[in-house]
């Protein structure tokens, strides 16, 4: 079974650690606490934003997913009332 966890947050983490080293570097930092500070502020910021962002992913399905929109309960976003207004028939 895939866990759309093991993808999001390994995502948000490489993002934060590079926007750190990125930042730390052009500002003349090139010591090995640079790094350091990096990945504990990848695990610090980057674990708890995954796992938001994972359960929001859950939470609210994409827009344009045919089994939401044929389901009996749509998603609310109007796409499943616009399809049968302009299906012709």
């Amino acid at each position: 079974m895939f866990r759309l966890r093991w993808l999001i947050v390994p995502l948000w983490m490489g993002c934060v650690s590079c926007a750190v080293i990125i930042a730390a570097l052009s500002a003349g930092w090139y010591d090995w606490q640079t790094f350091v500070i990096a990945s504990v502020l990848a695990v610090v910021i980057g674990v708890p934003a995954g796992i938001i962002t994972t359960r929001y992913l859950r939470t609210h399905p994409r827009h344009g997913d045919a089994a939401v929109h044929n389901s009996a309960h749509p998603c609310g976003c109007g796409a499943a009332s616009l399809a049968r207004a302009t299906v012709p028939g």
